[in-house]
Formats: C-alpha cells, sequence, structure tokens
C-alpha cells in the first residue's frame, strides 16, 4: 500500500480491535530479541538470566520482584525489554501510527540508487479475534508454542503510556510460520503484514508531526526532544541503521 491506502484501509476497520508492529524492513522477521540473539532455552533464562540480573535490578530500582510471582515477572522482564536486554517480550501499540512512526524513523530519505524499491512492514494483530480463539495464560518455560498478549504495566517505564505501548511473550522462533498454523486450524487470520515503501517516508513524518506523534512525544526526555527536532530541522541527516 502507499501511505494514503493505508489511512484508507485504517478507517475500513473497527476501532480498537488490533495490535500494531512497524518494522523498518519487510524481510525482517516477527521476531522477539531473545531469540533474534539464537537462544532458545526459556528455562534456562528464567533460571539463569533473571535470577542473575534480579540483585542489580533491585539495588536501581528499589522495588523487590519476587519472580515466583507472575505479574512481578511480567514487570521485570518488561523492564529488561525496555533497557535494551533480550527477551521472549515483543513491543507492539495499540495505535497504527506510533507502529508507523516506528517502522520509518530510520529509514532513509532517499533511495532512488537502490535497484530495487525498498519497503517497511507495518504488523496488525486482531486483538478481540486471537484472544476469543486462544486464551494460553503467560507460561515462561512452556513446552508448547504460545504467543500471549499480556496485560503488563512497568512502573519504571515512563515511555509505555505515550506508546500506547503492548507487550506480547512468545517461545518460538518463527512467529509467521506459527500463525500460519493456528490460522489454518480455526480458517481464520489473525495476523497480517502492510508493507510500505520508503519513498514515501516524507509524508508520513510530515503528517505524523501533525498528529503530534513525534519522538518527544513518544520518548519522553531529552533524548526524545532533541531527536524531534532534528527530524524537523535537520532531515537530511536521518539515516538507517
Amino acid at each position: 500500500m502507499d501511505w494514503r491506502q493505508f489511512k484508507d484501509y485504517l478507517h475500513s476497520l473497527t476501532p480498537e480491535k488490533h495490535i500494531w508492529r512497524g518494522q523498518q524492513k519487510n524481510n525482517w522477521h516477527l521476531q522477539s530479541s531473545f531469540h533474534r540473539s539464537g537462544r532458545a532455552d526459556l528455562v534456562q533464562y528464567a533460571v539463569t538470566d533473571l535470577a542473575l540480573l534480579q540483585p542489580h535490578i533491585t539495588a536501581l530500582t528499589k522495588s523487590k520482584y519476587n519472580l515466583n510471582h507472575i505479574d512481578d515477572q511480567i514487570e521485570f522482564i518488561s523492564l529488561l525489554q525496555h533497557h535494551g536486554y533480550p527477551t521472549p517480550f515483543l513491543d507492539w501499540t495499540l495505535s497504527p501510527y506510533i507502529a508507523a512512526f516506528f517502522a520509518f524513523q530510520n529509514v532513509k530519505k532517499d533511495n532512488k540508487d537502490d535497484k530495487e524499491q525498498k519497503y517497511a512492514r507495518i504488523f496488525s494483530l486482531d486483538y478481540d479475534e486471537w484472544s476469543s480463539v486462544i486464551q494460553d495464560p503467560f507460561t515462561l518455560a512452556c513446552g508448547s508454542p504460545q504467543f500471549t498478549i499480556l496485560n503488563a504495566f512497568s512502573m519504571h517505564n515512563p515511555r509505555q503510556i505515550p506508546q500506547q505501548a503492548i507487550l506480547t511473550f512468545t517461545n518460538v522462533a518463527n512467529i509467521e510460520t506459527f500463525f500460519q498454523v493456528k490460522q489454518a486450524e480455526v480458517d481464520k487470520q489473525f495476523l497480517k503484514a502492510i508493507d510500505i515503501p520508503w519513498t514515501e517516508r516524507d509524508i508520513i513524518m510530515r503528517e505524523l508531526r501533525l498528529m503530534g506523534v513525534t519522538a518527544a512525544s513518544l520518548f519522553p526526555g531529552l533524548d526524545g526532544t532533541c531527536a524531534a527536532f532534528r527530524e524537523q530541522r535537520f532531515p537530511k541527516q536521518t539515516t538507517t541503521d
């Protein structure tokens, strides 16, 4: 889709029925940072990684986490997620426009010299349908394939509310294949992928800025403010990773 088609598509949907995730390239797999690291054993992760980190995180946050309690476990891993430690969680948002921001924020402004058109990807997950059909409780060391939408809030993550953030947990490395199997089992489509060309970046970021979706609004603090004004005043310096 182009940007206009994407916005028209959004108007055809039932509000607040989906969650969204934006990724810079459409050939990037939908995969947690834990699985991208090449790790697969979540029992070892729970027993060793989290136990090693717990006293250090407690000392820094002054919060006690009982890692035998599911709510504390989710909040603890959520905190690690938002400070760069690999986790089996994935960040989503209730807003398709925030997802678009994350998809295009670091895209190169001009790829005319590239031989092939490049695309960012926005994933859409039908929250209502998935929750009505699949009701697996969160179990970090569960053996069976699992993808669970979490009800979580981190008191040490001020970005969660402005980003309208939703977390999911998975113990599978190939999420798209997992959904293909589940969708075939129940004859429903839960997960969709929408590709938008990089050449749409200028108009997308300009419209998002008019909506108030900027780095300053999504990342409260000095870094977010500087990133927002860099986008506005020095747009040619925006580069890809």
